[in-house]
């Protein structure tokens, strides 16, 4: 993330959710799909880019696909796919 924010700056927005955060986290907690519903409504031009296991990413295509998200604004790392 540290690194597109480098690039990109104030155009990129990024969140980080841990399934099983320590005591001080104070970031947003479980699954990531479950969030996407919310950062969709807020940023509904936004395109999204994912990286992690494949479920997770299957996951995260079919919850933003559900929220109306098209195929063509989600990019994932090459040799993964977000399709459910």
């Amino acid at each position: 993330a540290s690194e597109l924010h480098a690039g990109f700056g104030a155009r990129v927005r990024s969140t980080v959710t841990l399934l099983e955060p320590p005591p001080s986290w104070q970031g947003a907690q479980g699954r990531v799909d479950h969030h996407l519903p919310t950062i969709v409504t807020a940023h509904p031009n936004a395109d999204f880019f994912a990286c992690g296991p494949r479920g997770m990413l299957a996951a995260v295509g079919t919850a933003l696909a559900r929220a109306g998200v098209s195929s063509e604004r989600v990019v994932v790392p090459v040799g993964t796919s977000a399709a459910a």
